[in-house]
This record gives C-alpha cells, structure tokens and sequence, in this order.
C-alpha cells in the first residue's frame, strides 16, 4: 500500500526532491498530494529565485507536474472546507492550507506532511484533540471517521 504524502512548496522547490517525490508516487510507493495554493507558491518561488525566468514558464511547469500525477491535485474550494477543522492543530496560519490539504487528501489514513517547517508547525497542545503525533520522520495527522462525522 502507497504512503500517502503532502508536499509543501518548500519540499517542491528543490528539483531533485520534486523529481524524486514524482517518480516515487509513479512507482508506488508513496501517493503525492498538492493543492493549487501550495503549486502556486511553488510558481512563483520558482520565479522570485531565477530558476524560472517568467510566471508563464513556471506555471508550464506546474502543468506538466499535474500532467505527470493527474490524481495528485486536491481541489482548492476542498481544501477551504477542511481548514476549521485544522486552524487549531496549526502554529502559523500560512501553513493552515498543507494541513487542510492533507485532511482533504485521505480521511482515513496517516498523512505524513513533508518540509522542514512541519518540525514546529503543529501546537503540542492541540496534539491529542486532532491525532496528531509526531514519529521519527515527522509529523503525522491521522484522522479516524467518528472525529470527521461527528
């Protein structure tokens, strides 16, 4: 079975790790997540640094990403619906749509959020309330159906 994973944009911007997630979620063993906000900051980033010349060749890119993982795209009005439910679990807001963005992904499974932020991101306090733990390569947010349905 496929480890399901959330990138972030910082974890996309790398080449090499961006290729190495794509080709890994290709042959099975991990399922790659994104959504539209986390790709548009990758975009743009892609051109602040120069590794893009224009938004048009970043955005190209974003396009041959989705191209090569059609199922990896969580919608974005998807994303908005899950964000009550993770605000608490998240210490800065800007990160508030990779957790929604891993919620959305797989309800009923462990998420493993990927980039160096995830070491701080989630309030210890809040931990328990959203099944949030963390395991020696990271942060994990499992949700179980009776804390979604109810």
């Amino acid at each position: 079975m496929s480890t399901p994973v959330v990138a972030d944009a910082d974890t996309l911007f790398a080449a090499t790790t961006r290729g190495l997630l794509i080709y890994l979620d290709y042959h099975g063993p991990i399922k790659l997540h994104w959504s539209p906000l986390i790709l548009d900051e990758v975009s743009r980033v892609l051109v602040d640094t120069g590794r893009k010349q224009t938004p048009k060749d970043a955005k190209a890119h974003e396009a041959r990403m989705c191209d090569a993982l059609p199922n990896a795209l969580v919608s974005a009005i998807d994303v908005q619906v899950q964000f009550a439910a993770v605000a608490s679990a998240v210490r800065s807001v800007k990160d508030t749509h990779v957790a929604a963005c891993a919620l959305t992904s797989i309800l009923h499974c462990s998420i493993r959020l990927t980039g160096p932020r995830y070491i701080n991101c989630f309030a210890p306090s809040n931990c328990g309330s959203h099944s949030i733990s963390r395991s020696p390569m990271g942060w994990r947010y499992s949700v179980a159906e009776s804390r979604i349905c109810a």
